[in-house]
């Protein structure tokens, strides 16, 4: 053992960390799962540092406030009515909550429609503007505002341009909310501790004040510790590629920075602009995660000298001899995909396997599972999705819908850049069996 602790290839443990600094190399630490969390409560109450949430039904999925914040104002919903021509004749009725109002002509004021909201249960301080020509607009507030309402409807629609039918289109604007505010939780354990979108709602640490709490989008995960052959082998690889300001080398030293999940360079050799606007002899790397600091130093210390850094995102570096150098990269532009995942399921054991009661759950993550790996400029194959999602049992029928916003209807492949990631959450995948 004390033999083989002095070579990098037999040694472990505490011996490889020292074999593996010679060269320096360190090991991967543990890192924190983090997640945006949304707290609420009477607005002014602070949520104090070390407040505690835990995802329902798992005890080891606990998240922790850092720092205070305190409760502010919450949102009024609000809601856009459109018209794809001018009506001319006619009469339509709006629908909350299964409540139709009386029939409105094609003359109706935005004080008619207004009043008319306001006689349904439910209802009381609706304030409602605009016209046939612009739209109207209608603001839920004072005893109806800070909370979410049910998108109206339209339940009857006679309206004529001439001969012609008129469309109504009703869409969301602003969401409602209660008083509330938005902070990020740290998991109070290490590595990759999930938790779903709007699963972190159970309160550890009561605090007068404070309602409720959920997380409005995915936990990011952290990481376990490296173990020592993944050390091994990004040793390996990190030798390869370093010794001089490579491409792979600049890469790797990003990718060394603490919270960075992905990075890529894109060098311009010649002499000439190239189709990205880079100027000659120059690179711009494209990173996801990290501090941008950080990222800006791991880059002044790989790079070749003379050679210009381009990008969006502009930080200031220090050399040794007190020189302030400008050290430039991107970030990854993030598309959210929308996806929609329609299920047959078999419910006949005489049949084969039968789709289970939580088959939908078990088809959400067995996807989100597969979708979290892919990588910078990967584009969304739909063929790819369905051996993931074949592993749940008992499924007979798979369609899946996609696109870049809610409700999509095609399921065409989607491009996506070299500069651009696909970025996939719980909250905007469907599963429906």
């Amino acid at each position: 053992m004390v033999y083989n602790s002095q070579y990098p290839l037999t040694s472990n443990g505490v011996s490889l960390d020292h074999i593996s600094s010679i060269t320096g190399v360190t090991r991967l630490l543990s890192t924190h799962s983090k997640v945006k969390a949304r707290v609420y409560g009477d607005i002014g109450s602070e949520v104090p540092s070390g407040f505690i949430v835990s995802v329902l039904g798992n005890e080891d999925s606990k998240f922790e406030t850092k720092y205070p914040n305190t409760i502010h104002q919450g949102v009024d919903d609000i809601q856009n009515i459109s018209f794809d021509r001018l009506p001319s004749s006619g009469t339509f009725k709006l629908n909350y909550n299964g409540q139709d109002t009386i029939s409105m002509d094609h003359e109706s004021s935005n004080t008619d429609i207004q009043n008319n909201l306001n006689t349904l249960n439910g209802l009381s301080e609706v304030i409602v503007t605009g016209n046939f020509v612009s739209g109207f607009v209608v603001s839920f507030i004072g005893t109806d505002g800070q909370k979410p309402h049910k998108l109206l409807t339209v339940s009857e629609n006679a309206f004529l341009e001439g001969i012609n039918s008129v469309e109504i289109n009703i869409t969301k604007k602003d969401q409602g909310e209660p008083p509330f505010v938005d902070m990020e939780m740290i998991a109070q354990e290490t590595g990759p501790i999930h938790a779903n979108t709007n699963t972190l709602t159970e309160i550890e640490t009561p605090v007068s004040g404070i309602d409720s709490a959920t997380n409005i989008e995915d936990a990011r995960l952290g990481r376990n510790i490296e173990s020592d052959s993944e050390l091994k082998i990004r040793r390996l690889e990190l030798l390869q590629r370093r010794g001089t300001a490579t491409i792979e080398g600049i890469r790797n030293m990003v990718l060394s920075v603490q919270d960075v999940i992905q990075a890529i360079i894109v060098e311009n050799s010649t002499f000439h602009i190239d189709e990205g606007g880079r100027p000659p002899k120059s690179f711009e790397i494209f990173v996801v995660g990290g501090s941008d600091q950080e990222i800006a130093n791991s880059i002044f210390m790989s790079k070749p000298a003379g050679i210009e850094t381009v990008g969006d995102i502009s930080m200031s570096v220090i050399d040794s001899q007190g020189a302030i150098h400008t050290i430039k990269f991107s970030r990854v532009l993030e598309k959210d995909i929308f996806i929609e995942v329609r299920i047959k399921g078999n419910s006949d054991p005489s049949e084969g396997n039968i789709y289970p009661s939580n088959g939908d759950y078990l088809v959400e993550e067995s996807l989100l599972s597969f979708l979290r790996g892919f990588k910078i400029g990967q584009d969304i194959i739909v063929n790819l999705m369905y051996s993931p999602i074949n592993t749940v049992p008992g499924i007979t029928g798979v369609d899946i819908l996609m696109g870049l916003s809610p409700n999509p209807i095609s399921s065409d492949n989607i491009a996506i850049s070299g500069s651009e990631i696909a970025r996939f959450d719980s909250s905007r995948i469907e599963v429906v069996s």
